[in-house]
């Protein structure tokens, strides 16, 4: 280590911080051995020598992965140089850099090591305002277009690639920073403003707060970190897709209108619900097609499941044939909509199976013991005249949690995210909690099914992208 660099110190404090010390913080997964490596040259090597930051950078790489470390953290980027954030890289010079990085990784991949690498999506450019993660350069410019795929597949590249753009919180709800670079290159998101952390000196005892895209990124590495301690017999493709997969994140960060070059939706990383869904009893799997339709419901040529079309008296089924699990996290997509209005759908669990031949209002919901997560547009007994969401126990009047929501019917796609753990059950809608419920839950019955009814009205009912993690 050549320097002393507050930046790097208040990086390794997120990741591995000794923990009931009395001091400072704790890391991430602060039961960890961390390997540094400084790749920024002292004025000295700048000025005498021919430093090539771009040589150490991958030394860095090579050196960490060779020494045993699975997950590497690059806390750095070049978005930066950029004069204002209107501006970009020209293709070349992003494509160089992506084809650089990836065939490093490459040949480390053909000796035989695997890890995974995680990188900040970058701050923008010099104004702060965020651009495209595309130009911050080494990993965040890999692409399938100019991936190095000689030595293996682009996806043995991009399936060990974790790049994180930093969120804030704003009151109950999370929004990318204003800093933050966006993009399809980002995979996930983490806290990165005002986060408290080790440094060198400081005013406080050597602790101090930074904000940046170089904090979030720790705060992932130190996630997939955990995930593959739990479980040392994943490969580096699957800790990336239980780190950043659907399932295993409750929140979303929203898009910054401050930063109109930086366009991006993403997921927050969840430690605990990552962990939970390495220590639980399968992994998260896609199981939209092993669902059995009944009635009206037919597969598009999207893969979506059209539940029941826009006509009256229409209804349909998508039935799960598997026993459900006592406890399970499923996500889904949504959308309702198309049509003059109702029923809705439910997403129905620890019930009898369907009955196939109902028909018109209460969304093809038996009860019987069951419970369901209802997305209404109609006023049924006891729900609420508006577009609502409601957790539904025995029958749709029969209301345990119940919200006005308009994405219950808005024809547009909504994800939803859906946690059954012991006595509580939890619903996040696009990243945000809608249900947050405690009490004795029936699990006796052990049937799950998707249903949609349309009645004297009409709307398209879809779903796609089901994805069921079942839990110890």
């Amino acid at each position: 280590v050549n320097n002393k660099e507050d930046h790097g110190s208040h990086v390794a404090g997120i990741i591995g911080a000794g923990a009931n010390n009395q001091k400072g913080i704790t890391g991430i997964i602060w039961d960890s051995e961390l390997i540094c490596f400084d790749w920024e040259p002292t004025w000295l090597q700048q000025t005498f020598t021919d430093w090539s930051t771009e040589t150490f950078i991958a030394s860095g790489l090579i050196n960490c992965v060779k020494s045993g470390a699975k997950v590497i953290n690059f806390s750095l980027g070049t978005s930066g140089s950029l004069t204002d954030s209107n501006q970009t890289f020209s293709e070349d010079t992003i494509n160089g850099w992506g084809y650089l990085a990836s065939l490093y990784m490459a040949s480390l991949l053909y000796q035989g090591y695997d890890f995974v690498v995680v990188q900040s999506a970058g701050n923008g450019a010099s104004d702060g305002i965020g651009v495209d993660a595309e130009n911050n350069g080494w990993f965040a410019s890999v692409s399938r277009e100019n991936c190095y795929d000689r030595l293996g597949t682009a996806d043995d590249i991009l399936n060990r690639i974790i790049i994180v753009g930093a969120v804030q919180q704003d009151g109950a709800s999370y929004t990318q920073a204003s800093f933050s670079n966006g993009g399809a290159t980002v995979d996930i998101c983490a806290p990165g403003v005002d986060i408290y952390s080790s440094v060198t000196g400081g005013f406080r005892g050597k602790y101090e707060n930074m904000s940046g895209t170089s904090m979030a990124s720790p705060i992932a590495a130190g996630v997939a970190g955990m995930v593959w301690a739990a479980a040392p017999g994943l490969s580096g493709a699957e800790v990336k897709a239980i780190v950043c997969g659907n399932g295993n994140t409750i929140h979303n960060a929203a898009d910054n209108a401050a930063s109109p070059n930086a366009v991006g939706v993403y997921r927050m990383v969840n430690a605990k619900l990552a962990v939970e869904a390495v220590l639980g009893t399968g992994q998260e799997r896609d199981v939209t097609n092993e669902l059995n339709l009944t009635g009206n419901a037919v597969t598009d040529e999207s893969g979506a499941i059209l539940l029941c079309p826009a006509v009256t008296n229409s209804n349909g089924s998508a039935l799960f044939d598997d026993d459900l699990s006592d406890n399970f996290n499923i996500s889904f997509d949504y959308k309702i909509g198309g049509g003059t209005g109702a029923d809705g759908i439910v997403f129905a669990f620890f019930t009898d199976e369907i009955i196939p031949d109902m028909v018109g209002e209460y969304m093809m919901f038996n009860g019987n013991n069951g419970y369901g997560i209802e997305f209404d547009g109609y006023l049924n007994r006891n729900d609420s005249a508006n577009p609502h969401i409601a957790l539904i126990h025995l029958e749709v009047s029969n209301h345990l949690f119940a919200v006005d929501d308009v994405r219950a019917e808005d024809n547009e796609w909504h994800s939803v995210n859906v946690r059954v753990e012991g006595d509580s059950i939890s619903v996040a809608v696009d990243g945000g909690i809608v249900i947050d419920y405690s009490g004795a839950i029936d699990k006796t019955n052990k049937c799950m099914y998707f249903a949609a009814s349309t009645g004297s009205y009409t709307n398209d009912h879809y779903i796609k992208n089901v994805m069921l993690t079942e839990l110890n």
